[in-house]
């Protein structure tokens, strides 16, 4: 030793761990067992971060990956573009799409965000995910004259999808802050997040 071993909790949540060292020298064995609390990311209000279900999996296994929005900084009805990309190790299931909070119909609006959009809502399945994520673009916004949307502050899940992990290393899932964007009720006053918060995978090789 010494020995060094460094914890990261990439969600938005505090998250409770329990850790397993053992050393094995050859002539002995010692284990010891660690639980701490640990403090998720604290982002700054305006952005838009992907949490991820699982931080590790093997290769054929999947991850469902929940894009987040905290406290938008102004009023929206419509998400012209939401572009993400990520590595060559994971591949991304768009017919997995969902909107909202994972579970429920496709175009359901569950979640707290939509909770702010009203009912008459017209929903089209834009998601553009790249370079080996499969092609395919996502948008949503007011079907009434006068949208009403979501009001500035609003947090909650926005959608979620799932990617395939297809080949080992550590990969990351990330927004395209360039073409991630949205409009305000007037449909023309455009705004960008202030943070654009991606996540990392580590894909490990499958078990026999």
């Amino acid at each position: 030793g010494p020995y060094v071993v460094t914890v990261t909790n990439h969600m938005l949540e505090v998250a409770r761990v329990t850790i397993r060292i053992t050393l094995d020298n050859g002539r002995y064995q010692t284990d010891w067992v660690v639980s701490a609390y640990i403090p998720g990311i604290v982002p700054v209000w305006g952005s838009i971060a992907i949490q991820p279900n699982a931080a590790t999996v093997s290769v054929g296994e999947t991850i469902l990956a929940e894009a987040y929005l905290l406290d938008i900084e102004y009023p929206v009805a419509h998400f012209d573009s939401i572009r993400m990309e990520c590595g060559r190790g994971l591949t991304g299931l768009v017919e997995t799409w969902n909107l909202g909070s994972p579970g429920g119909s496709s175009f359901e609006k569950d979640g707290f965000f939509f909770y702010y959009f009203p009912d008459d809502v017209f929903v089209l399945n834009n998601l553009i995910m790249q370079p080996d994520c499969g092609y395919e673009e996502w948008s949503i916004w007011a079907r009434s004259p006068n949208p009403t949307g979501a009001l500035a502050g609003a947090t909650g899940p926005l959608f979620n999808v799932q990617f395939e992990a297809v080949q080992p290393g550590t990969w990351r899932i990330d927004f395209v802050p360039e073409n991630t964007h949205y409009l305000e009720p007037d449909g023309q006053t455009q705004h960008f997040f202030t943070d654009y918060l991606g996540c990392e995978v580590t894909v490990t090789e499958a078990e026999e």
